[in-house]
């Protein structure tokens, strides 16, 4: 059991390694204005979809804990990490409005009662939305738990995390609640889907099989959306899925189901590994990074190689992001330890 349950760490590792690097070359196309708009549209098809199934992968409910002391250790996991990346954030556009005396919009928003009311609510359309992703996710989890713990019906279960899903993802409500929550309906899902896979084990059992059958489908999907919504694109955090949600949902299984099973595939890769290790705080430095990386590359010129910014770009960005999050482990461990 213990040797089964290190290996599927490895797996998960690895996914989470592909999840990463996927998040931070999706946000670099737009970034650094590289042009590559069709490979933009195929990573945001699935790719913040695939973090929500793979923490269902690991998602286990104990029947001894409450649904109290869940939300205290799940906001603690997630809030704690949301105030660093948003204080850090928020020192970056204070540099940036003194140093370059640009960055005025942040601040005019900030200013606005609905951008303060935001903010505090941790919504979408918060001044730190790039970080929607963790209140998010802290929802949805509790959203799981909640169902999971206290619906004893199987069938139940699965309606409630596919109607509520179904239905916001074709509304396409353009509201923003506290937590992401419209956001949430949807990624609970996800999140279901992944426990269901993690339990089943059918898609690390039959890889050789399913997973090839996963990247026909994410292919031949992703290939009707760009021919057919040619100007369109899935926007996941804003619930706008460019009019064709289920072809969303097609190639968000799909896509995440692939990535997954290819993971279980690879087995073990020391890079995506760690990568994946440190993925959670990889994504909350990457924006500062990103930022701080821009504005080096406009100064010595490397701004109008696309190619070769994009990918000197990512691979500096996740080099860098790494080396944060890793010092910062040891400090919150000599911290810790001296409490």
């Amino acid at each position: 059991m213990n040797a089964k349950q290190t290996e599927r760490k490895h797996y998960i590792d690895v996914a989470r390694g592909i999840a990463i690097i996927l998040v931070v070359l999706g946000h670099g196309i737009s970034e650094y204005e590289t042009g590559f708009t069709g490979l933009e549209k195929v990573i945001y098809s699935f790719h913040m979809p695939l973090f929500f199934v793979i923490s269902g992968l690991v998602f286990r409910l104990k029947d001894n804990v409450s649904f109290c002391a869940f939300a205290k250790k799940r906001t603690k996991g997630l809030m704690l990490p949301y105030l660093l990346f948003a204080g850090l954030i928020f020192l970056s556009h204070v540099a940036e409005a003194v140093l370059l005396k640009s960055d005025g919009e942040f601040f005019e928003k900030l200013k606005t009662p609905s951008g303060i009311i935001n903010t505090l609510l941790l919504s979408t359309k918060s001044v730190f939305s790039n970080l929607w992703f963790l209140p998010c996710m802290l929802a949805a989890q509790l959203l799981l738990f909640a169902v999971l713990k206290y619906v004893k019906n199987k069938y139940a279960k699965a309606a409630l995390f596919t109607v509520f899903s179904l239905a916001v993802i074709f509304i396409s409500p353009k509201i923003a609640l506290p937590l992401c929550l419209e956001t949430a309906v949807i990624s609970v899902m996800f999140l279901y889907i992944g426990t269901l896979v993690g339990k089943t084990e059918l898609l690390e059992k039959s890889k050789y099989i399913l997973t090839p059958i996963c990247l026909v489908i994410f292919a031949a999907s992703e290939a009707a959306f760009l021919l057919c919504f040619k100007s369109e694109s899935f926007s996941y955090y804003n619930v706008q899925f460019g009019g064709a949600p289920w072809l969303f949902i097609i190639t968000a299984v799909s896509g995440s189901l692939f990535v997954i099973g290819a993971s279980f595939i690879i087995k073990k890769c020391a890079v995506l590994e760690i990568l994946g290790r440190h993925s959670l705080y990889i994504f909350g430095f990457h924006y500062l990074v990103q930022n701080v990386l821009r504005i080096g590359f406009e100064k010595v010129g490397l701004i109008n190689n696309k190619i070769v910014i994009l990918t000197v770009a990512v691979i500096l960005n996740l080099a860098i992001c790494t080396v944060m999050s890793v010092v910062w482990s040891k400090i919150k461990t000599t911290v810790t330890k001296r409490k």
